[in-house]
């Protein structure tokens, strides 16, 4: 009897032959060939077939089949509607949606003959280009047995394979007009998406990141709420030298005050209660490589004076552990708390500043660099058009002018969900009416009443979401982009409780 151990390699090897003969194909009738040869030697099938629809005239250019019958389902048909009540009535297949302004569903339509009792067991639709909806249709098992978790892994592998020497249709498109070359250059590269721009306050900072990246010198990275700390941090990650290893991310304001020691420099078994097995930390798994602290003002006094003696020798022990390790690692912190201010306070260490504060780098809000919004809008409407798979378009004026004159106090993460909900909405006049926050900017004549001072306007913010959630303090602190730890502190300090 042969073991599980033996079939399972027995399967990674046919996919592994079906990766190479997909890749090794040229031509979509090539590609077909192959796709219909691996699935059904791979996964038992009693029939597949490979269907192509161009999608500028709705032909189908390729029908292909593999089995003893076949999915015999005559001349498949592919339409567009808007009507997506009509297309289920009508028992079409809905395979994806898209759109260009306005929502529209491709339908399939099988036009089985009467009589036929083969049932298509699964239907997988892709794009192979912009213009080319490939659909494959598998039918049930010769076993009889459902299609396994591992074999729909594998489909999905290689539709990928399949699909991936063209991009996705949305991203497809013609450089904007009036917008510099940099936004394909970025596109092109996959670069920081926070630092595209070119602005001064961009520019000092791409410099900034040029010349510390190679070294190993401690960064702190600082900004409000949004500016893009963490893409800042894999920037600098990306040009080092260490950037064949994965940067180690750890938002401190996440860790629980009682396991943040465990998290970071690991455990022993049997140093608490529930330390069943011995555990590393985030220090040893980022060893020749990159550790980003995000929000390290949020951590403990005593992990502080931990971290501090680690930062001057490059030794740590577990905790409930007498062994000294070592690792090398470069740390990278940040944090949208004023850290001098801390100090006073008592609530962060003076040396433990100087330690990770080598260089610097302050991210400028973006209403500091007002410049930069269009090409950023642009970026993301391009990004999420892909994302589900919709026809690109321009910003509507209205919100262009719009962003050029919104004040942004969630920065970017605020942009990009305004430009996301005006993507997926549609991008016209109706879609502007949606969204609250253009009909709540005031014009640059009219009357402001402004706080006395920032605090009395951080303390109004603050207590504007605590009512708009219903005081649920973690919805608030994620609206707000801080820790809930640091609203509770602001709740005490303002007398919101």
């Amino acid at each position: 009897m042969e073991s599980p151990s033996c079939k399972n390699s027995a399967f990674v090897a046919g996919l592994a032959d079906a990766a190479e003969e997909i890749c090794a194909a040229e031509g979509l009738a090539a590609i077909a060939a192959a796709a219909l040869h691996s699935l059904s030697r791979l996964l038992a099938c009693s029939a597949v077939s490979f269907s192509a629809f161009d999608l500028r005239t709705l032909d189908l250019v390729l029908d292909e089949h593999r089995g003893p019958d076949g999915i015999d389902h005559g001349a498949p048909r592919l339409e567009r509607s808007r009507n997506l009540a009509a297309c289920l009535e009508a028992g079409a297949q809905l395979l994806t949606l898209t759109g260009n302004g306005e929502r529209e569903y491709f339908v399939l339509y099988e036009n089985r003959p009467a009589g036929l009792c083969r049932e298509c067991e699964l239907r997988l639709p892709f794009f192979r280009d912009p213009d080319t909806l490939c659909v494959i249709s598998l039918g049930k098992k010769e076993s009889g047995m459902d299609y396994s978790s591992d074999e729909i892994d594998v489909l999905r592998v290689l539709i990928a394979l399949m699909g991936a020497s063209s991009p996705s249709p949305a991203a497809v498109g013609e450089p904007c007009a009036g917008l510099p070359d940099e936004l394909a250059s970025y596109q092109r590269r996959g670069s920081c998406a926070c630092l595209l721009g070119s602005s001064p306050q961009l520019l000092g900072i791409k410099e900034k990141i040029a010349c510390i990246a190679p070294t190993d010198a401690s960064v702190l990275v600082t900004g409000e709420s949004g500016t893009g700390k963490e893409l800042v941090a894999r920037a600098i990650h990306q040009q080092s030298r260490r950037c064949g290893r994965d940067m180690v991310v750890v938002n401190c304001a996440a860790l629980p005050e009682q396991l943040a020691e465990s998290e970071l420099f690991g455990h022993e078994r049997g140093a608490f209660t529930g330390a069943l097995t011995m555990k590393k930390g985030k220090f040893e798994f980022a060893d020749q490589s990159s550790l980003f602290l995000d929000e390290i003002g949020d951590l403990s006094p005593a992990v502080q004076a931990k971290l501090l003696r680690f930062l001057q020798d490059g030794v740590f022990q577990r905790v409930g552990g007498s062994q000294n390790l070592r690792s090398r690692i470069r740390l990278i912190s940040a944090t949208n708390r004023d850290l001098l201010y801390a100090i006073a306070d008592g609530a962060f260490r003076q040396d433990l500043y100087y330690r990770i504060n080598v260089v610097q780098i302050e991210l400028p809000p973006l209403r500091e660099h007002p410049e930069d919004i269009p090409l950023l809008a642009e970026y993301y409407a391009r990004q999420f058009a892909g994302k589900y798979r919709l026809a690109h378009q321009r910003l509507h004026p209205d919100i262009d002018d719009w962003l050029r004159s919104y004040s942004f106090p969630g920065n970017v993460r605020e942009l990009i969900n305004i430009v996301e909900r005006m993507v997926i909405l549609g991008n016209g006049p109706a879609a502007i009416a949606t969204l609250p926050c253009i009909g709540a900017v005031a014009s640059p004549d009219s009357p402001r009443h402004l706080p006395q001072s920032l605090e009395i306007l951080e303390r109004e913010h603050i207590q504007a979401i605590l009512k708009e959630t219903g005081c649920n303090k973690s919805a608030a602190a994620r609206i707000l982009g801080i820790a809930r730890k640091t609203l509770r502190e602001k709740m005490v300090k303002y007398h919101l409780q």
